[in-house]
């Protein structure tokens, strides 16, 4: 935090002289907001970011709303990932959630194990032996389609 602190008030300073603007640093909130969002090593995006909400700026501090960093959903590997796991109060196995997960995959895939092995970011290898341990079974509907074919 200390770092992105130093590095949005050299940018705030520089891009205050490049823009002729009289940005004196950031409100609490918008600090607040910097330390939160995911900062994959990279400077540029905070450097884009201090030179857009300068520019945005109407008064001497840079507010939350002229960041624009928009949605702070937590991040995987650097990408968005909304909560799509639902935990009850009460706590649910872990195996439980990944059966789930195997389940909606095979169904969004049409039980394609291949196809629901990419939606999950594994081998169909591992699909397979997952559908085994998790004892997961081809609903009847299916198993009788892909046996008339």
């Amino acid at each position: 935090t200390e770092d992105i602190d130093a590095l949005a008030q050299t940018f705030i300073r520089r891009f205050c002289g490049e823009l002729r603007k009289k940005v004196t640093g950031l409100e609490p909130a918008a600090e607040h907001l910097l330390h939160r969002h995911n900062w994959p090593g990279n400077i540029r995006e905070l450097e884009n970011a201090i030179e857009r909400a300068v520019l945005l700026a109407d008064g001497a501090v840079i507010t939350k709303d002229d960041l624009r960093l928009g949605d702070l959903s937590p991040t995987v590997n650097g990408s968005n990932v909304a909560s799509v796991v639902k935990i009850p109060p009460t706590g649910v196995p872990l195996e439980e959630i990944e059966r789930q997960a195997v389940v909606e995959a095979l169904t969004m895939s049409n039980w394609v194990q291949k196809d629901a092995a990419e939606l999950l970011s594994i081998t169909p290898r591992v699909m397979n032996y997952k559908i085994k341990t998790l004892s997961i079974e081809m609903p009847r509907h299916r198993r009788a389609a892909v046996m008339s074919t």
